[in-house]
């Protein structure tokens, strides 16, 4: 069953109200001088709802806040639903108990249902046991509806919880509800309701009665049944259309013949033959249904957490946050499966740089790691920091909630502040302040985002941080060498990732930054030494679970020939620590690598991620997007790239973009700007000034010294040191071959390429030193069994991301 991912019609875009309890206000205050909010439980069309501690009668509520710039007409619905569904007193409707207005904000607050929407506590088929109970408890609830005078107008499975412990059923979202006699609201005409579920009537605006939530319980019996939907079509008219014109879709053969006559019923185009009242379909599904075969699929039920109890008064501290789908009533709004946050750059005095980008790193990353949080990248973010409100500053980044921090220095150490702030509406969700030891940095960082977690319902996955301010200050000057890319750097950051372990020895990020950075010493050294001190690194890392212990052990495998098993433990690197720009470049690096050129877009996406994330490192992603945009044959943005590189203030940054000069020069067959940039880096490269020599050599005296070749050959296949840039070495062989004009040698250095685990596919495709190939039968059949590598790999990587 597909449900949930159209919105009700009636509903309008988000105005950002005018209510505020942000900035200097104190959690403690409350709406409307009576309810504290406690977290954030989700978001729809129609408002915003919270769990809050009720003051007066110390009980947890839900409170729903109604968005602002909705009409006239949405208002008084809103007005109106207090007094519907206090009509209706029944175990099977929500209950009401209150509504009112906070700065210029209108509110309801009703029964906090700990449990889930229908849409997520079944997946269909659903067996017929539990389908029958679902059924008969829906009928009743409609019933008493019905019998108080009220249509629902919008029953769908979002609009239904199930209560997690005791399985009851409620059917909530009476918000565009109106009583039969009342005609003055809702004007004849206006399409309110969502279209799959709607009856034809009503689709085509004309009065509707009870009738209409009938049909809309045909349709649900008919997904929760089959898993299918009576009708295609995604928009009113299609599905309009398609009731006009077609019967709908066959029932199972499996389904209860009973069951089948009552959903057949239900969904009669002409109203006069549904159902009249809906209360006598719970004695059909209680006497006549046929018990289905044993072949008939189960219910799949989804893992629930514990049950929220209600005590009667707030608890004195944050308690476990329930599971995403904990939600109250929600009005007509899907049961929210994420809530988008930008955490904002913690305000410091100057000096105290790197600790406040050190308590922003942890909150973003542990906050990441709650499954139903989308956290920006620091990158954008830090774009946007003109924005003085952060309310504005949550507008302008298109998120629900921001995170405002500050620290300062004390006598005694750091005072942290963090507030929670809902962008819509200005109330402080959540407020900290913590007093620590500069050493306590991460720890603390932790220890807010899971805070911020538990009030955004969400759970952060934490773990043990480092307390000795050496390694802290250590771990920091390392991830800023990590940050550079010439083998000294990585080199640097080993020795002081080393030292912090020593300090520090149950730190995971400082555990998996230094098996990260044993990796790359390990790759721009290539000694056995260093690989057997990056494998340690790696298996004690990997202990902690950390997501960029997982990135170096895929660095590793990457390296060391296996290809599929280096390319899923990047995608579970990608799953652990989604907020890693060093993940998400690498991911990026191995996608684009791995696809045709006319499908690297993920591996951009991933690379521009990465840029987000820790705009360090933009001018070494630049070199990637570099050769990029020229194997696409985009030669003016490649060009304005290298340009970039090429005039960057820092030497190392112009060493890096002659290596990508020097390459594209090659592919267009320049010979004097090819030699012209190799000479600028060159020397810091080894292996790269033993190939330069060589076409030195072979341009110079016009004769190519083939034991030399075989020489260089040699070098680069030695299975005992880091494949992948032996790889590269061969690749860069099989370039010069080609520019030489030894289309032979370009061939073997090919074959030599692949036994050491090629796989970069759009290389071989979209070089423009290869189009002579095009024909050639063994280039062909390499470059398909590449190819074929390249689809093995791919797949080990999507199946542990997704």
């Amino acid at each position: 069953m597909t449900v949930g991912d159209d919105d009700t019609i009636a509903s309008t875009h988000s105005s950002l109200g005018a209510a505020r309890v942000g900035g200097d206000a104190s959690a403690d205050e409350r709406i409307a001088g009576r309810y504290q909010i406690v977290r954030w439980l989700g978001a729809g069309g129609m408002g915003r709802v919270y769990e809050a501690i009720d003051g007066e009668l110390g009980e947890r509520v839900a409170l729903k806040v109604l968005r602002g710039g909705l009409s006239d007409d949405a208002i008084e619905r809103f007005r109106r639903e207090v007094k519907l569904t206090r009509r209706i007193q029944h175990r099977n409707v929500a209950r009401m108990f209150d509504i009112g207005e906070h700065a210029h904000e209108r509110f309801l607050t009703m029964e906090l249902v700990d449990g889930a929407a229908l849409s997520q506590a079944v997946s269909p088929p659903v067996a017929w046991p539990r389908l029958r109970g679902i059924a008969s408890q829906l009928c009743a609830g409609l019933a008493a509806a019905h019998a108080a005078g009220v249509i629902h107008r919008d029953l769908k499975p979002d609009n239904v919880l199930i209560e997690r412990g005791t399985d009851r059923v409620v059917i909530t979202d009476f918000g565009i509800a109106r009583s039969g006699d009342d005609v003055g609201v809702t004007q004849v005409g206006a399409l309110i309701g969502t279209p799959r579920y709607m009856a034809p009537e009503q689709l085509a605006g004309e009065p509707i009665d009870h009738r209409a939530d009938v049909f809309a319980l045909g349709v649900m019996l008919f997904e929760l049944a089959t898993g299918m939907r009576p009708w295609g079509g995604d928009t009113a008219i299609a599905i309009a259309v398609a009731q006009a014109t077609t019967p709908p879709r066959a029932l199972i053969a499996d389904v209860p013949a009973e069951l089948a006559a009552v959903i057949r019923d239900c969904l009669a185009i002409d109203r006069a033959q549904r159902p009249a009242d809906v209360g006598a379909l719970i004695a059909r599904f209680a006497d006549g249904v046929v018990e289905p075969s044993a072949s008939r699929p189960t219910l799949r039920s989804p893992a629930i957490a514990p049950v929220m109890t209600s005590p009667a008064s707030p608890p004195p501290a944050p308690r476990a946050a329930p599971s995403p789908a904990q939600i109250a009533t929600t009005l007509g709004d899907p049961a929210p499966t994420y809530t988008t946050l930008a955490v904002l750059p913690v305000a410091c005095a100057p000096g105290d740089e790197t600790l406040a980008d050190a308590l922003l790193d942890e909150l973003i990353d542990t906050l990441a790691s709650a499954g139903t949080v989308r956290v920006r990248p620091a990158g954008v973010v830090r774009a946007q920091v003109d924005a003085a409100d952060p309310r504005a500053l949550g507008r302008a980044l298109d998120v629900d909630h921001v995170v405002v921090g500050a620290l300062r220095r004390t006598p005694a150490g750091v005072r942290v502040v963090a507030r929670l702030i809902s962008v819509a509406d200005g109330f402080q969700i959540w407020t900290h302040r913590d007093d620590v030891l500069a050493a306590d940095i991460l720890a603390t960082g932790e220890r807010l985002a899971r805070g911020v977690a538990s009030a955004l319902s969400a759970r952060a996955v934490g773990s043990e941080r480092a307390t000795d301010p050496r390694a802290v200050e250590l771990y920091l000057r390392a991830r800023g060498e990590l940050r550079r890319f010439w083998g000294e750097h990585a080199r640097n950051a080993t020795a002081l990732l080393d030292q912090a372990a020593q300090l520090a020895p149950g730190s995971p990020p400082i555990l998996a930054a230094r098996a990260f950075a044993a990796v790359q010493a390990w790759i721009m050294d290539g000694t056995a030494a260093h690989a057997a001190a990056a494998h340690d690194a790696i298996e004690r890392a990997l202990v902690t679970g950390h997501g960029e212990a997982y990135l170096a052990q895929s660095i590793f495998q990457l390296n060391r020939g296996d290809f599929t098993g280096g390319a899923a433990a990047l995608g579970i690197a990608l799953v652990r620590a989604p907020m890693s720009a060093q993940v998400h470049e690498s991911a990026g690096r191995l996608l684009i690598e791995l696809t045709a050129p006319t499908g690297p877009d993920d591996g951009r996406r991933h690379l521009e991620t990465a840029i987000g994330l820790d705009p360090g490192r933009t001018q070494i992603i630049r070199g990637d997007l570099t050769r990029l945009d020229a194997l696409l044959g985009r030669w003016p943005e490649a060009d304005a790239r290298l340009d970039a590189l090429l005039r960057d203030p820092d030497p190392a940054v112009v060493q890096l973009g002659a290596v990508f000069e020097a390459r594209l020069a090659s592919w267009r067959g320049d010979r004097a700007t090819m030699l012209a940039a190799a000479q600028v880096f060159a020397p810091r490269i080894e292996k790269a000034g033993h190939l330069l020599a060589f076409f030195q050599h072979t341009v110079a005296t016009g004769a190519l010294d083939r034991a030399r070749w075989e020489q260089l050959t040699a070098m680069f296949t030695r299975r005992d040191h880091p494949h992948r840039m032996q790889v590269l070495g061969l690749q860069l062989m099989a370039e010069i071959a080609v520019v030489l004009d030894e289309p032979d040698l370009a061939v073997r250095a090919l074959g030599h390429a692949a036994d050491m685990g090629l796989v970069d596919v759009i290389w071989l495709d979209g070089c423009p030193l290869f189009a002579r190939f095009a024909h050639d039968l063994s280039w062909r059949t390499l470059r398909d069994e590449i190819a074929r590598r390249a689809d093995r790999v791919l797949a080990a990587f999507r199946g542990a991301a997704s």
